[in-house]
């Protein structure tokens, strides 16, 4: 839920800033902007601790970036390659801390963590149908006039 409030407040601010004509910015609660960065620093730190969904801290340094677009002024192209830069810095930061905890799991476990799947999908032949399917008569009230079909309640 934090991070989804920090978002509320980074959308709120890149509101405030794209509403603003004047020709100086309108001043932002700097206890807003700093919102942005703690939880930008929270959501690195929880993945830190063992999280492996990354979404919460790419979405922050977005909104940060966009927040920080807004307030120099950039343009679209500018602002679009300031979002790009802090596309690839969460992926450098992100990536080594991921790689990481998947090294240190498949010590635990003492052998590759990709066994699992191969354990998993053994047991798979329950899905497959003994009868083949007959796709011959497809009208769907022929077995209405199926001499064969016994519904069990007439008596011969």
């Amino acid at each position: 839920m934090a991070v989804h409030a920090a978002f509320l407040i980074g959308m709120e601010l890149c509101t405030q800033l794209q509403e603003d004509d004047g020709l100086c910015p309108a001043p932002l609660r700097p206890d807003l902007l700093s919102v942005l960065e703690d939880a930008k620093a929270w959501c690195l730190r929880v993945i830190k601790a063992g999280e492996t969904n990354v979404k919460g801290y790419l979405l922050m340094s977005i909104v940060s970036a966009w927040v920080k677009g807004l307030m120099r002024g950039l343009g679209e192209n500018e602002a679009t390659s300031l979002l790009v830069k802090a596309i690839k810095n969460v992926g450098e930061k992100c990536l080594p801390i991921l790689e990481e905890m998947a090294a240190s799991m498949q010590e635990q476990i003492g052998e590759p963590v990709n066994d699992m799947a191969v354990e998993m999908a053994k047991d798979w032949n329950f899905l497959i149908l003994d009868a083949p399917f007959n796709l011959g008569d497809t009208e769907p009230m022929s077995w209405i006039f199926n001499e064969d079909f016994d519904q069990g309640f007439l008596e011969p």
